[in-house]
């Protein structure tokens, strides 16, 4: 008969198993509906309103970056959290977010005295309500993560996208290009409000006092500041391509970056939204949270590789193909937006396991450190050219991300087999794959078939890949096998020994 312990265990592996697949397969759903609608938007919206929503969403994000997200994340650190924990949480989010609010408004006023921005002063108004629909949203979104509620979160969030979908497309088919980007600031919370207010379970109340909330506000302070850094950066970065280029190339710009990022981050981004609260009740530096950072490396990288080699390797098919030829500048970008994009996706594996191992002081200091290189490198865009600052962008935060995974396997977080079986297949795929792509052969066939050449690369990169693996890192292919629907049958057709 199984002792509690056992029993315990095997609650807490199908608990997690559960959380792994309705979060990545729900996920997996949205996250592909979203690309195809970024799709359509880039082929009905000008580079030109690209830009100008680029400055806008700077300031929404920059503002929202200090909103209650980061505070009533402290709740996923108590084991069992009572209607008690969470009234605090909900009484300080709604005056934290009305402040913003007001911030908000007083910056778009501002606006209206610069000749440069006063045009889209009036999106940044409207953008404002943002801050006031995400306190239901991001209050709800907690309980429902900590209640591991997640056929209901999932089935929202889907909702979320239907109704933004369907708004930012009609939007931009009438020419209305910034308003559809705007849509989906202000509409995606909207299930998420009408979820909270018909839920009966999630707790409601205004109960606050400083003196009850100082650990949590001084635990959110921490990751507010941290990625209120990040969201100033990107602000920066927005501002300053605006005032240097103008609004359309930093439309060029931000495409190029969506897709890469497309290829390289959103995998990881589900990944870690669906696993966190599952990582921080882990003992910090255990056998248990070393093998679970070497598998979201793992993870992260096995599924970037493949993509990313493909659209490394006929970026030029890619963009015709995906976004059309008003965005042919996008092209000479992608190489090395690729390369910034797959160290941002190493450094989001590598913020949260430090974040679950060593707190949130660790990870501000992490964050600093890419914040005054992504900074840096808009040295080249005063000194040079937007090209420039672009291939700056992915060696430098190349060099950082392999900088920081070697503190962290000196600091024993993570495995250094573990981290070679994770960068390896993808080293190896990347070298074969630009040398092919370097032949006459195949920039011919190219050029004559773009849609069959994507598909062809892409099939080819997967495959090869999957070989890759199998080859050096069965072990690791096999546990990402068992967290699988299908995983008896995938072990199967790749020969993989379930008990290995």
């Amino acid at each position: 008969m199984s002792g509690p312990d056992e029993s315990q265990e095997r609650i807490d592996r199908k608990a997690t198993r559960d959380t792994v697949l309705w979060g990545a397969g729900l996920a997996f759903g949205t996250k592909a509906g979203s690309i195809l609608l970024s799709l359509l938007l880039a082929r009905l919206i000008s580079p030109e309103m690209f830009g100008q929503y680029g400055v806008v969403s700077g300031v929404i994000l920059l503002l929202l970056s200090f909103s209650m997200q980061s505070f009533s994340a402290h709740l996923f650190h108590q084991k069992a959290p009572t209607d008690e924990d969470y009234y605090p949480h909900l009484a300080f989010g709604i005056m934290l977010h009305g402040l913003l609010f007001v911030v908000c408004n007083i910056i778009a006023l501002v606006m209206h005295f610069m000749p440069q921005y006063q045009p889209i002063a009036v999106y940044v108004h409207v953008g404002s309500l943002a801050m006031l629909i995400n306190i239901p949203r991001y209050y709800y979104s907690s309980y429902l993560r900590i209640a591991l509620k997640w056929r209901t979160l999932r089935g929202l969030q889907m909702w979320s996208f239907v109704l933004y979908a369907a708004v930012a497309s009609l939007l931009a088919w009438m020419g209305h290009g910034v308003w559809a980007l705007l849509a989906q600031n202000l509409l995606v919370p909207v299930p998420l409000v009408i979820g909270f207010l018909l839920d009966k379970d999630c707790p409601r109340g205004w109960r606050f006092s400083w003196k009850g909330y100082r650990e949590a506000f001084v635990f959110g302070l921490l990751r507010t500041t941290s990625g209120a850094l990040i969201a100033a950066q990107t602000a920066i970065e927005s501002i300053v391509l605006s005032l240097l280029a103008g609004f359309g190339p930093l439309g060029v710009f931000i495409r190029a970056r969506g897709l890469a990022q497309l290829a390289a981050s959103w995998i990881s981004d589900q990944v870690m939204a669906v696993l966190y609260p599952t990582l921080a009740r882990m003992e910090p530096r255990s056998t248990e949270a070393r093998r679970a950072a070497g598998l979201l490396l793992k993870v992260g990288l096995w599924t970037t590789a493949p993509l990313a080699v493909t659209l490394a390797m006929a970026e030029r098919a890619a963009i015709h193909t995906l976004y059309g030829q008003q965005w042919d500048a996008v092209a000479p970008m992608v190489r090395p937006m690729l390369l910034a994009a797959t160290a941002a996706c190493l450094y989001h594996v590598v913020k949260l396991v430090v974040l679950t191992n060593e707190g949130a002081r660790r990870t501000l200091i992490y964050d600093i450190v890419i914040i005054v290189a992504n900074l840096a490198c808009l040295i080249a865009l005063l000194v040079a050219d937007l090209q420039t600052y672009v291939i700056s962008l992915g060696v430098v935060l190349t060099l950082v991300a392999a900088g920081m995974l070697a503190v962290m396997v000196r600091g024993g977080l993570v495995a250094l087999s573990d981290l070679v079986a994770a960068a390896l297949p993808g080293l190896v795929l990347t070298v074969v794959g630009l040398a092919v792509a370097a032949g006459g052969w195949f920039l011919a066939f190219e050029a004559a078939r773009p849609i069959v050449t994507l598909v062809v690369t892409g099939g080819a990169t997967s495959l090869l890949m999957l070989a890759l693996i199998r080859f050096l890192d069965a072990q690791g292919l096999n546990t990402l096998c068992g967290l699988l629907p299908g995983g008896r049958l995938a072990r199967r057709v790749l020969l993989l020994n379930r008990a290995a």
